[in-house]
Parts: structure tokens; sequence; C-alpha cells
């Protein structure tokens, strides 16, 4: 739900100002019969996507992790307790105790991911990749050296998620360059296929 939501707040937001043809300068790219700087769309953005953004996409994320921290440090309950593990168990499954914000972290990965495939659409599809690649290797670092699930399967299977995501983003900045003749980029893209296909197995598996 939580990139969905932020989905739909950064295209309400995305705007072309390259098409010179019409009333307005700007015009939304999820629809380009909406004119930006309409009063429709300005009140849209203010009563409607202004809301939606503070209460979800920021809201939401801060508050549950601040509710948890208290649940977590109230001497009557604790992480062992069980209504905390009930209330909690989406926010806090599968962590350490010393890492149970990190839900918050992993929303905050999503969110820079969504904002980097939707909001940064008028910078063309080389800075998004670009973009969307750093916040993987950031990701990743961070990852690895807090290390902060539970056992060590878990930590092993988001390392090799954003491993393999950062596999599939990097060679595909390949397609946006035509220094490769098709059929090199042919086999870049069933190889990208195959890894992603094998680890979806694996975590079958």
């Amino acid at each position: 739900m939580y990139p969905t939501i932020v989905k739909v707040c950064c295209q309400s937001i995305a705007c072309r100002t390259d098409l010179y043809d019409g009333e307005s300068e700007s015009y939304l790219r999820a629809d380009l019969n909406v004119n930006c700087n309409s009063t429709e769309h300005v009140c849209w953005l203010l009563f409607f996507i202004l809301p939606i953004s503070i209460v979800f996409v920021f809201g939401a994320p801060i508050v549950s992790a601040i509710a948890l921290g208290r649940a977590i440090k109230d001497p009557k309950r604790g992480w062992d307790d069980d209504t905390t593990n009930y209330r909690y168990a989406v926010l806090m499954g599968g962590y350490h105790e010393d890492t149970w914000y990190w839900a918050l972290v992993i929303s905050g990965r999503k969110l820079a991911m969504v904002v980097a495939a939707y909001s940064l659409v008028m910078y063309g599809t080389k800075v998004q990749y670009l973009t969307a690649v750093l916040v993987v290797v950031g990701s990743y670092c961070v990852q690895v050296h807090v290390r902060p699930f539970s056992n060590g399967e878990l930590n092993w299977m988001e390392n090799l998620g954003l491993g393999l995501l950062f596999f599939s983003l990097y060679f595909g900045l390949l397609f946006f360059w035509d220094s490769f003749p098709a059929p090199v980029l042919g086999v870049v893209g069933d190889t990208i296929i195959a890894c992603n296909l094998a680890y979806i197995a694996w975590l079958f598996r």
C-alpha cells in the first residue's frame, strides 16, 4: 500500500514544461489535459495530496516507529511482551531488538525509489536510473553494515535481494546507450531475467 500511495502523490505533482502548444506552460504528466497552474489542480494538491502526504507518506511510518519505540521502552511491556508483539508484529517481526526502527528505514528506501521513478521523469531516464542505483547502493551498504535481522538467513536474503536489484539496474543502463549491438543487449536482458527468476525460485525453496 505504501509505494502505491507515494506513487499517486508523485504522479499528482509531476508536470512537464516541454509542450509549447497550449494555453499553459505546464501540464500534468499523468494526464496532459490537466493544467498544473489551474485553480482545480492547485486545490487538488492542497486539499487532497498534501494531507495524504502528511498523514500516510510521512506521518504513518514516523508515528508507528514512535509508538513502537515507546512500547519497547515501557517497563511494563517491553520487547518480549505479547501485546507489543501482537500490535507491532508487522514493524518488529524479524529484527533485532537494537534495530526495532528498521521498518522506518525500509519505508524511506521505498519512498526514495518511487520518487526516482515518478518525480524525476522530467530529467530523463538516465537520471532516474542513476538515482535509483545510488539509492540501492546506499541501502545495500547500510544493510551489510548494520545487519538488522535477527538471523543470518534473513540478512543473507536481504543482501542478495538488494545485490540483485543493483545488478538489474546497473546492467539495465546499457540499454540506454547505443554502444552495444542488439545481440549483446539480448544476452544482457536474458541474463537479468534469468537471475531474477533464479532468486524467486530460491525464495520459494
